[in-house]
């Protein structure tokens, strides 16, 4: 078992640096610690308890914690790893590194960044962040070394990389893309206008190097503002050639690029885009070649004709008809809190309604804003048309609805046990992709649902072995309820057929006779215990 991880430093064993590094605002007192070991994962640092705290490392370098950080006038490298998880809002770590040099700056932030998460979660890494002043300070990329960026991204390959600054060098760019494993890239804007993320060479290394790729890439996200793409128009085009990556996010872009996406190689594409980038009627011939697509329209409310595009999409998605996975989302632009139109909103729900009809392999649908936007900007939904449709498609097996049940009603959940009764194979989630439930009846249709899935897949296996399977589950799952019963034996009617024709009357009057004596000996002691409390109950 692991020791002890951090060490108070007293007053008296501080070095003439170390006490001069000691904030004013705390007459001194803001608590030191120096490592004992090195730790072993993420998770071994007490975040929480150490907000106000300060680490010093051997090169001669500081981490401070949170609200340490705003003590010093001078933030040198600010970043900020939380978990990924977009239902929780629990941060691991959130800090700036101090140091004499870069070197020794860079040397602690490549450790800190390189210690390994906990198996199975997930977090994100955001570089030049800090909400301790809300503030922003610049990290230059062009003096992380390829060898260090190559330690960070191989140390946790599922996390999440936030990028907003620096000037990348070609030799930075190949390290991005030739990992092992697959990677999830953000390019983001930052907070300085005169400061962005870009390549020296206007990206042509990053996309050569994963033109090359026989691997999946991973996850690849651009969203920044239209004049700061950092590839050239040829290098940008390039990237929606290649079919090694998974899921490819794409921000706002100019009326030049803006059909772009929907051409996109990537297994999954999600887009933003301005009611004002495009027409209507581009959409009318529109090839659109990802299946799994995820879209946010942001519209003016206050234009008259805000619905016409989101209609010419969902026009176009009923026309193509093979979608598999859609995201239709529509948010308020600008900082306006102008309504939506009850009689525009009617209409894009009819087209949507079309859309799902029209498409019998989709399988998820989304119509519920998402945790990083306000859900006061977004389009909300009549569910009960919307779930009427659900209910009557094949195969759809999730749902995203956003903030249910209404707030107007919010223990009302017949709607969806309505939903749940009729496709027995669809999970609903909130807009934290958390499923919805009202921790009762809810639950008990969810798992009479799995069940009756279970059931359904006895069908996949041998006869002889169908029957020996049907019969336990009858016996051990089914036999006491009369939905679980009805739902096994409507999804096995041939095997209920088979085991009648192999019993006669002698057979079933045996089995009649063993039920009773069965059925005897367990009310027995429930009849004992009876009698022997009315006894007591007499004698006293």
């Amino acid at each position: 078992m692991n020791g002890p991880l951090l060490e108070l430093i007293s007053k008296e064993n501080m070095t003439p640096r170390q006490k001069a590094l000691l904030p004013a605002i705390y007459r001194g007192r803001l608590p030191m610690y120096r490592l004992l070991r090195e730790p072993t994962h993420l998770d071994e640092f007490d975040w929480e308890n150490n907000q106000n705290a300060m680490l010093w490392f051997e090169n001669g370098s500081l981490l401070c914690w949170y609200r340490a950080a705003s003590f010093f006038e001078e933030h040198d490298y600010c970043f900020m790893i939380s978990d990924a998880d977009e239902s929780s809002h629990k941060f691991f770590l959130e800090c700036a590194v101090h140091g004499e040099s870069e070197a020794k700056i860079l040397e602690t932030v490549t450790f800190l960044w390189s210690l390994q998460q906990l198996e199975g979660s997930r977090t994100r890494l955001t570089v030049s962040q800090s909400s301790v002043d809300d503030a922003d300070y610049e990290f230059n990329f062009a003096t992380l070394q390829p060898e260090q960026l190559a330690r960070i991204l191989d140390a946790n390959p599922s996390r999440r990389f936030f990028f907003s600054q620096g000037l990348w060098s070609p030799e930075q760019a190949v390290v991005l893309t030739s990992r092992p494993n697959t990677t999830d890239l953000c390019i983001i804007d930052g907070c300085f206008e005169n400061v962005a993320f870009a390549f020296e060479d206007d990206g042509t290394a990053f996309v050569r190097e994963l033109e090359k790729r026989k691997s999946s890439f991973g996850t690849l996200c651009i969203d920044v503002d239209e004049g700061k793409i950092p590839f050239s128009r040829t290098n940008f085009r390039r990237l929606f050639e290649l079919d090694v990556i998974d899921k490819l996010e794409i921000g706002i872009l100019v009326k030049e690029l803006v059909l772009l996406p929907f051409s996109a190689k990537a297994k999954a594409v999600s887009y933003k885009i301005r009611s004002d980038s495009m027409q209507p009627t581009e959409f009318e011939a529109l090839e659109i070649v990802p299946k799994d697509l995820h879209i946010k329209f942001y519209v003016d409310a206050a234009d008259k004709e805000w619905d016409a595009l989101p209609i010419a999409f969902l026009n176009r998605v009923t026309a193509l008809g093979d979608f598999e996975k859609l995201s239709f989302l529509i948010f308020r632009r600008g900082q306006g809190r102008q309504r939506f139109h009850a009689k525009k909103v009617e209409q894009v729900a009819k087209a949507l309604l079309r859309a799902i009809n029209a498409n019998p392999n989709l399988q998820y649908l989304n119509v519920g804003s998402t945790l990083y936007e306000d859900p006061k900007s977004c389009l909300h939904w009549d569910v009960q048309p919307l779930f009427n449709a659900v209910a009557a498609h094949p195969g759809i097996k999730t749902l995203v609805v956003g903030d249910y049940p209404s707030g107007n009603d919010p223990a009302n959940y017949s709607l969806l046990e309505a939903l749940l009764s009729r496709n027995r194979n669809l999970v609903v989630l909130d807009r934290k992709c958390n499923r919805i439930s009202n921790g009762t009846s809810v639950d008990k249709l969810y798992a009479l649902n799995a069940f009756y899935n279970g059931s359904a897949a006895f069908g996949k296996e041998a006869a002889t072995l169908r029957q020996s399977l049907v019969g336990t589950t009858m016996v051990e799952s089914a036999s006491r309820n009369f939905q679980y019963t009805s739902l096994l034996l409507s999804k096995n009617t041939d095997v209920l057929y088979d085991l009648m024709q192999c019993l006669n009357l002698e057979d079933l009057v045996a089995l009649s006779e063993q039920t009773e004596v069965l059925a005897a000996i367990s009310r027995e002691p429930t009849e004992r215990k009876t009698k022997k409390t009315r006894t007591g109950k007499e004698s006293a």
